[in-house]
């Protein structure tokens, strides 16, 4: 069943294009928002776009790399000219590349962090401004459980940490703005990242679940609408976690 709690926002999903992104978008268009999905894949992009506008969705996909300043503004403008300026964003561009500190290259390394931390800066500064310029506004970031340490993760873990702390520094700096920071902490998620895992990772998962299966996009995506509607109107500073350390 399709609601209203977000008619008329215009909300800007980063990694739109797949999991728990295209599970937000989705369903943020249910709730009458009208989503710019942003992604790096312009085929996968285009592809969720259409699927989500088949079924009545107001979408557009803009093709951008959240590692550039210059792509990320370009992309904003564009969002503005076509829909309007942003109510909400969500921070949920990321990548993940396995080994420990010892392992990684430095390249690697930066394009982890330059994705999943940077990627959120950059959007935040564009999107700050044009919030605070009508009133206020909403911004959701996707953390990971990997925050609180995983084996074989350092890159991720260290950006996924990152995005907890500067989460809560922005709900500080903006909170006079009228401009709400929240964060989301999936638990493990059958996702782009996941969808792979071999069956007894799944059943062991599931059975670690408060709901005796493995999350979907579409859970996470019902914690970030709960953040970005009026129901959290007073909520800022929080870290949403959907499941224990």
């Amino acid at each position: 069943m399709s609601g209203e709690q977000l008619k008329d926002k215009v909300a800007i999903v980063t990694g739109g294009a797949s999991g728990i992104g295209l599970g937000i978008a989705r369903l943020f268009t249910r709730e009458r928002s009208r989503v710019a999905l942003v992604d790096l894949s312009e085929e996968r992009g285009a592809a969720a776009a259409k699927a989500i506008a088949d079924k009545g969705g107001e979408v557009i996909f803009i093709r951008a790399d959240v590692t550039s300043s210059a792509q990320v503004a370009q992309g904003v403008k564009e969002i503005v000219q076509r829909l309007g300026p942003p109510d909400i964003l969500v921070n949920n561009a990321a990548i993940r590349i396995i080994g420990k500190v010892t392992d990684i290259t430095e390249g690697e390394w930066d394009r982890v962090i330059d994705t999943d931390l940077k990627g959120l800066f950059l959007f935040s500064k564009e999107c700050i401004p044009l919030m605070a310029a009508r009133g206020g506004g909403v911004i959701v970031n996707i953390s990971s459980g990997s925050a609180y340490g995983r084996p074989e993760r350092a890159a991720y873990c260290a950006a996924k940490a990152g995005v907890i702390g500067l989460t809560r520094a922005m709900s500080l700096d903006h909170r006079n703005e009228r401009i709400r920071v929240n964060c989301v902490v999936p638990a493990f998620t059958l996702s782009g990242m996941t969808e792979d895992s071999p069956p007894e990772v799944l059943a062991a998962q599931a059975k670690k679940s408060v709901a005796g299966r493995v999350a979907t996009p579409e859970d996470v995506a019902a914690a970030a609408l709960f953040l970005c509607s009026d129901a959290a109107v007073t909520i800022t500073g929080a870290v949403l976690e959907m499941s224990s350390p």
